[in-house]
Formats: structure tokens, C-alpha cells, sequence
């Protein structure tokens, strides 16, 4: 089989990806292939299989105006092109690693792998396009995480209408693997203006920053029931990527309860106080 004719069959838009069978090993739901600003790349992230690749294609003159002016899908100052040593490549054993130990789909949150760092990076996306990334070391450094670029904007892992705010990208991503709900990642403890602004759009928003973190959980919760915002903090047993079976249950049933920014009501691990 072509594999680069059947990419290109696919007709992906600049941004848009695609997930399905394999079209060489045939097993289900492990292919991914995704036109990342003129670059086809695909993957089949089932260990036996070795399909792997990108290749160019070019923009139209509309992908292209759309990136040089303020209506099109990103703000140009905050775009960022990952480096070349960023690469996809689910096989790769510390990002197999990693994934197996909090229980990700790499192919389901586009992870990368940074080899000259050997980090686990995380594209950052907003309208479709990535705008920068973090990345999580795999081998002992002073610096656990690190942020490719500048721009201003939360790492998110899926789209529903209850975002619950973690600190970290993994977190982010277990949320989204476990409850019906969005990870929206500060990258660290700092609440900004462009956090909230985009977080009006959700119909609940639970912040569960981690547990030495509940005073700035209760602060931000009130700034952003100050705003408007449907928002309730969390006290947690643990950080949430380690999916702690109360906290879970109780994420869920926040999730789901039939509560409003009415009430003044904050839930802790004893319930709502």
C-alpha cells in the first residue's frame, strides 16, 4: 500500500485530524494522521506496527491569509513551530513509560517526544493550531517542566462543557480520560486573565489544583464566581493524575449535581460546607 496516497486521500484540512484502522495492520482505532500546518504526519501507535511518517503539502492562499491576519485562527506573536528534535513517536519506551503509568492515550492528547531533552511534550492547541507546548522530563534534571514558547494560554485535554482546572498537563489529560469533563491545565498556580476569559465558555468549571494548593483553589473559585462563572473548588486527598477512587467519585458527582453559583457551598473531602 501508498501510504502517503492514502493520507492525502483522507483530504485533512490544516488542522484537522483523523483516527481509525490501520490501513496496513488493519487493527482497530490505532491509526492517526493530522495536517499540522502543511505537514501530513500519521501514526499507528500499536506496538507490532511500524507505520510512522509526515510528509509536505501545501497551504492555500486562505490557510496562509488566515495565519497572517487577526481573523484567522491564531495570534501570530504567540505562534510557535516545535522544534525539529520534537517528534511523534508513541514507541518511544519513556513515552510508553509514562502514558502506561497515568493511563494516557498518546494518540488521543497528540503527544510528542523531545529527543534531544527526552521529554514528553504536550502540544498546546487553540482553534485547531498549536501555539506552543510543555514539556515533561523523563530523566533527572533541575527543571521537571519546561514551556517551548510565551504564549498566554492554558493547555486543555478535551472538549466538553465542564472544564475542571488542574495545574499540569497529565493531570489535565487522566481528568479527561476519567470523568465527563475537560482538563484545563494553568501550568502551574497562576490564575490569568486569559484563563478566565476562556473559561466562560463552560457551563461548570471545578477548580482541584493540587492539595497544598486549596487556599489559591478557594481564591480563584470566588474570582471566578465574581465573574459570573458556575465554579466550585475541590479539596483533594491527591493530585488528581493519580486518580485517587474519592476524589474521582467526588469529581464526578460535581460534575453531574444540579448546583449553581447560587449557592456558597464549597466541596471538601467531608461534603459541601
Amino acid at each position: 500500500m501508498n501510504i502517503k496516497e492514502y493520507i492525502t486521500n483522507l483530504g485533512l484540512a490544516e488542522g484537522q485530524t483523523h483516527r481509525g484502522n490501520c490501513p496496513v495492520c488493519k487493527r482497530k482505532n490505532t491509526f492517526t494522521a493530522k495536517n499540522d500546518m502543511g505537514t501530513l504526519m500519521w501514526n499507528c501507535y500499536a506496538h507490532s506496527c511500524k507505520v510512522s511518517g509526515a510528509t509536505k503539502t501545501n497551504l492555500t492562499a486562505e490557510e496562509i491569509r488566515r495565519y497572517m491576519t487577526k481573523e484567522g485562527q491564531i495570534n501570530a506573536p504567540n505562534y510557535i513551530k516545535l522544534p525539529e528534535c520534537i517528534v511523534i513517536d508513541y514507541k518511544q519506551p519513556a513515552l510508553s513509560n509514562l502514558c502506561d503509568k497515568y493511563g494516557l492515550n498518546p494518540a488521543r492528547f497528540d503527544l510528542r517526544w523531545d529527543v534531544r531533552e527526552e521529554r514528553v511534550v504536550f502540544p498546546i492547541y487553540e482553534h485547531g493550531v498549536i501555539v506552543d507546548a510543555v514539556g515533561r522530563a523523563t530523566t533527572p534534571t533541575s527543571m521537571k517542566w519546561k514551556r517551548y514558547g510565551t504564549a498566554r494560554v492554558p493547555f486543555v485535554a478535551g472538549i466538553k462543557d465542564v472544564a475542571v482546572v488542574v495545574e499540569d498537563a497529565i493531570s489535565a489529560c487522566v481528568v479527561n480520560s476519567t470523568v465527563e469533563a475537560a482538563g484545563f491545565a494553568l501550568l502551574g498556580t497562576m490564575l490569568l486573565s486569559e484563563h478566565v476569559d476562556k473559561l466562560r465558555q463552560y457551563r461548570r468549571v471545578i477548580v482541584a489544583l493540587d492539595p497544598d494548593a486549596m487556599v489559591k483553589s478557594i481564591e480563584y473559585t470566588r474570582a471566578l464566581r465574581g465573574q459570573g462563572i458556575d465554579c466550585f473548588a475541590m479539596n483533594l486527598y491527591d493530585d488528581l493524575k493519580y486518580r485517587e477512587q474519592d476524589d474521582i467519585q467526588s469529581l464526578q458527582q460535581i460534575i453531574g449535581a444540579d448546583i449553581g453559583t447560587r449557592s456558597n457551598q464549597i466541596p471538601t473531602k467531608q461534603g459541601l460546607l
